[in-house]
């Protein structure tokens, strides 16, 4: 971290290198002026104690110490500063990148949420016992660093009475989709249900899909559970708003910046959560790669666009955006895949643009914490392997029992510890 600054600090934004070439012209037109000064004073008849005098004072008028000096001295104290509060800054371009941004896209979850869900209900499917669906969805979740399954593991083994979830194997995660794995014989997926309904061929019960509806009109998330071919059930976690966003949204709003909620979630939940913050423009629904094109859309109107996300999911969004703000308790892909990065647990109040999000700059421990990441455009996103030969085979082990469209398997992500700052 102590080197990230460090390297930031001497970084040269585009203001200072305007003024190192002014420089390398003004300051040897001021040394011949003052060269003349003194030749003039002589050649005047003036002694030679009021030549140098008026000499040195033409040197220390037009000396351009302050233009030389400014700039640099700005960004050493602004990225030290910064370091105090939670704040890394990646490069000065960050910051003057900052002062054109129009339009603040915003991902919910872990973004404008805290990302803690609680698992608070589950729907079995008539005939299928509530214990046993949760029992095989939480192994297949405990594979995986999403907040949604990190509160589906947690929920299963609070409620059951051996904790101990059976072992998996050929475990995948469908980007922006779900995940699927072979636990204890059977075939589970979990995730979407438009995933198990278009991909897999699978048919929602009615009692289900109301189950769903229900949830997400107060603002709760529903992921779908199938087993061996079939749905099993519903699961229904729910997220709380970080009780800062509202006034860090209030204060974006104040500097005449848009508000834009991006998120993968059902549009009834996006609307609920962006309601409480107070986000008018809400676009919900949408997959990865469907958030690139959001930002792309939006940079066509003419708008300079910044985005703020913590999950590999917002990875490619972040790395589009002019100016990208990873979390820094989210994954290694999306802090390595923004421009800028936003590392913080809560949006801040800050009245800077480069404070818009704000992390406690303390962890639980309370040890310093560096979280909010800012570098310049043009670095790659995060690293994302090519598809590999097993990759395939480890989705057509998950298919026992189900009829799926033939549909070519996506890169799989590089998995991180959601905790982990990793930086680059």
């Amino acid at each position: 971290m102590a080197r990230l600054v460090t390297q930031a600090q001497a970084g040269k934004a585009q203001a200072q290198r305007l003024a190192d070439r002014v420089s390398a012209v003004f300051v040897p037109v001021v040394f011949a002026i003052a060269a003349v000064t003194l030749i003039g004073w002589l050649a005047a008849g003036g002694s030679a104690a009021s030549a140098f005098t008026a000499a040195v004072a033409v040197l220390i008028i037009a000396c351009p110490c302050a233009m030389g000096l400014a700039t640099p001295t700005a960004i050493l104290v602004g990225t030290g500063r910064g370091a105090q509060l939670g704040i890394l800054i990646k490069g000065p371009e960050a910051l003057e990148n900052t002062r054109r941004v129009d339009t603040v896209v915003l991902d919910k979850t872990g973004t404008v949420t805290t990302g803690r869900m609680t698992l608070t209900d589950l729907v079995a499917a008539p005939g299928l016992d509530e214990l046993e669906l949760l029992r095989y969805a939480g192994a297949v979740e405990a594979a995986s660093e999403h907040p949604i399954a990190a509160a589906i593991t947690a929920g299963a083994r609070l409620r059951l009475a051996q904790p101990d979830l059976p072992d998996i194997s050929d475990f995948s995660a469908h980007f922006g989709q779900g995940v699927s794995a072979l636990a204890d014989g059977h075939a589970v997926l979990v995730g979407r249900r438009t995933w198990l309904a278009e991909e897999w061929a699978l048919t929602i019960p009615s009692e289900l899909a109301r189950a769903a509806e229900e949830a997400e009109d107060k603002g709760q998330t529903a992921t779908f559970v199938a087993r061996d071919g079939a749905v099993a059930g519903v699961l229904i976690v729910a997220d709380t708003v970080k009780p800062t966003s509202p006034e860090a949204i209030r204060r974006l709003r104040a500097m005449g910046l848009r508000p834009v909620l991006l998120t993968g979630d059902h549009e009834r939940a996006a609307r609920a959560a962006a309601s409480q913050v107070g986000i008018d423009e809400v676009i919900a629904g949408v997959l990865p790669s469907d958030k690139v094109d959001v930002i792309k859309r939006l940079q066509d109107e003419g708008r300079t666009v910044a985005m703020v996300g913590d999950g590999v999911n917002d990875a490619a969004a972040l790395a589009q955006a002019d100016l990208g703000l990873a979390m820094g308790t989210g994954t290694d892909a999306a802090i390595e895949g923004r421009r800028p990065d936003a590392g913080q647990r809560r949006p801040a109040g800050g009245s800077r643009r480069d404070r818009a999000v704000k992390e406690d700059a303390q962890d639980d421990q309370g040890q310093p914490r560096l979280g909010l990441l800012l570098q310049r455009r043009g670095h790659p996103a995060g690293s994302v392997r090519p598809a590999q030969p097993h990759d395939r085979r480890r989705r057509d082990g998950v298919q026992l029992g189900f009829r799926r469209h033939q549909q070519p398997a996506p890169a799989s992500l590089p998995r991180a510890s959601p905790q982990k700052l990793t930086i680059s």
